[in-house]
C-alpha cells in the first residue's frame, strides 16, 4: 500500500471503517482496500494478534490510520467493545464488514 490514496478507489477520507476477521483472509484484504481508500480502519481478530498487528504497522507506515481490537464476536459485549474502540479511537464509525469466520480443520477421512 502506497502513502497516496488509490484514485482508482472511491474517496473514502474521513470514514471509519470496522472489519470483522480483519487479520485473515478476506478481511485482510478487505482491511487493505478500505486503508487504500482512505478511510481509517479497525482491524478485528480473535486470536490473529500478530497478523492484525503487522496490517496495522503496514497501514500506518504508509500514512493512513488503524487500529486492532481483539473480540469474541459471538459476545454481544464484545462486539459493543468494538464500537467503542472505533469511536474512541476516530470519533466515529460509518461501516461494518462481517468477515469473522470459523474454519474448521480435519482430515479429508473426517469429513463427513
Amino acid at each position: 500500500m502506497s502513502a497516496a490514496r488509490d484514485p482508482s478507489l472511491p474517496d473514502l477520507g474521513g470514514t471509519v471503517a470496522l472489519v470483522t476477521g480483519g487479520s485473515g483472509g478476506i478481511g485482510s484484504g478487505v482491511v487493505l482496500r478500505f486503508a487504500a481508500a482512505g478511510a481509517a480502519v479497525v482491524v478485528h481478530h480473535r486470536t490473529g494478534t500478530d497478523r492484525a498487528e503487522a496490517l496495522v504497522g503496514e497501514i500506518t507506515a504508509a500514512g493512513g490510520q488503524a487500529v486492532a481490537a481483539q473480540a469474541d464476536v459471538t459476545d454481544p459485549g464484545a462486539c459493543a467493545a468494538l464500537v467503542d474502540v472505533a469511536v474512541t479511537r476516530f470519533g466515529r464509525l460509518d461501516a461494518v464488514v462481517a468477515a469473522a469466520g470459523v474454519q474448521p480443520v480435519a482430515e479429508l477421512a473426517g469429513v463427513p
